[in-house]
């Protein structure tokens, strides 16, 4: 019997190689015991539910985060191979990180898929180029509603919570539903401060994470502020705690330009469309007071729509609704129908 170590084991997400330190990939089936009337045993089981498996993986960043992006893109399909056993259908459900002065960037993240693994162990040995591992002294945070606290250290997660549907006869679920997630900073300063409104406060810390070139990678986190802690030890300086979650983790909207359907003064009915970036998850249009009819997601650039018929004449402002927030920046001239 041959024996194998972690150097054999080469994990690769959507093609990339990873610079793992720890990988784990696990397979759990979804079986319940058959009773029969009068029995106290089961010699029989009956699955319930399909199989499901889940890639746990810490690994170092030398660059930017190649999960990071599923974090707003969470209905985007994520691939993973663990020494030639992979799988075509996972979905990031967990990401985090601590921050410390001189420690190097390690991001824990969980994949949860469904069915079967596919292929075989295959042990490879590879030589790891010789990139530079980020590092949490090279990073820089901007803040606002924090104060000028001095920042001892800090933990990132992220959570999304999904749940497979199945069709009957099927083993693999037919679609998989998005349900709530959240992202949380919990962050130790060296500030002393009792202050928190019952209503919380607004919050909003940005880590920037920098190497030889530039930023690498990014991430934000704003909403209110949950709560505060100060403690006190022996032998260590006075720090407190505060942490602080956002519920709504998507991107805001943002809209460059706007083009109507040929006409410099668009008309009750006539169609346009918006421009811009993260404009995938957008939910409603609105001008000025009316909703913008047959709305169309396009492209992550583009969404298209038709003005209501009954929409005012004049300069009206066009409110773009998304999950992570709200676009105003565009106004449409809408001529008069009736002239």
């Amino acid at each position: 019997m041959a024996y194998y170590s972690y150097n054999n084991t080469k994990v690769l997400i959507n093609g990339d190689l990873i610079y793992a330190n720890k990988a784990d990939i696990s397979m759990n089936t979804d079986l319940s015991p058959n009773y029969f009337e009068g029995d106290r045993t089961s010699l029989e089981h009956s699955a319930v539910g399909g199989t499901k498996g889940n890639l746990s993986i810490s690994y170092f960043l030398t660059g930017a985060d190649p999960l990071k992006k599923y974090v707003t893109k969470e209905k985007d399909v994520i691939t993973g191979n663990f020494a030639g056993l992979f799988f075509n259908s996972g979905y990031l459900t967990s990401l985090n990180f601590n921050a410390s002065p001189h420690a190097p960037v390690s991001v824990e993240a969980k994949i949860d898929f469904y069915g079967n693994l596919l292929g075989t162990f295959t042990p490879t040995t590879e030589q790891i180029p010789s990139n530079k591992v980020l590092v949490f002294s090279d990073a820089k945070i901007n803040e606002s509603g924090i104060g000028k606290d001095k920042i001892k250290d800090l933990t990132y997660s992220y959570s999304s919570e999904i749940k497979p549907n199945y069709v009957e006869g099927d083993i693999n679920p037919s679609n998989i539903r998005f349900l709530k997630k959240y992202s949380n900073l919990s962050m130790n300063t060296y500030g002393i401060s009792g202050e928190l409104d019952y209503k919380g406060k607004d919050i909003s810390i940005d880590i920037q994470l920098n190497n030889s070139t530039g930023i690498a990678e990014k991430y934000k986190v704003e909403g209110p502020l949950l709560s505060r802690k100060t403690s006190s030890q022996a032998g260590e300086k006075i720090s407190s705690n505060i942490s602080v979650t956002q519920n709504f983790i998507d991107e805001k909207p943002n809209v460059t330009s706007l083009t109507t359907s040929g006409n410099a003064m668009a008309l009750g009915g006539e169609g346009f469309e918006i421009h811009g970036s993260n404009l995938t998850n957008v939910t409603s249009m609105v001008v000025g007071d009316r909703r913008v009819d047959n709305l169309k997601i396009v492209s992550d650039v583009k969404v298209s729509g038709h003005l209501a018929e009954d929409t005012l004449p004049g300069s009206q402002i066009v409110h773009v609704n998304a999950f992570g927030g709200n676009d105003t920046s565009q106004t449409i001239t809408v001529g008069d129908a009736g002239l």
